[in-house]
């Protein structure tokens, strides 16, 4: 894990958004970069699919050791985390479905 300040990089006045996150025991507020990845899925067909995926980029402490099931709302909007990608430095993508 980076020695650095995640909080710093989570700052709501510079570029996070807040979420309100839910492991069942009541909503927390958390921070983290909201994005919608863009996707493309050609599995061998004609017809190439594209589209984005919500993601959730916040510090790995923030969050349960496994999300998965957990409800997070973001900017009003409500969503299912889907999967989560620890990246090793403390940070966490939870992959989203609304």
């Amino acid at each position: 894990m980076f020695t650095e300040d995640l909080d710093a990089f989570l700052d709501s006045d510079e570029h996070a958004t807040a979420g309100s996150y839910n492991a069942g025991s009541g909503a927390v507020t958390i921070y983290g970069i909201y994005d919608k990845e863009y996707i493309d899925i050609n599995a061998g067909g004609r017809t190439p699919i594209a589209g984005n995926m919500p993601v959730f980029l916040c510090k790995t402490s923030d969050v349960a050791s496994d999300p998965v099931e957990d409800a997070i709302t973001i900017s009003g909007t409500a969503y299912t985390v889907i999967a989560a990608e620890p990246d090793g430095t403390g940070m966490t993508k939870l992959i989203l479905r609304t």
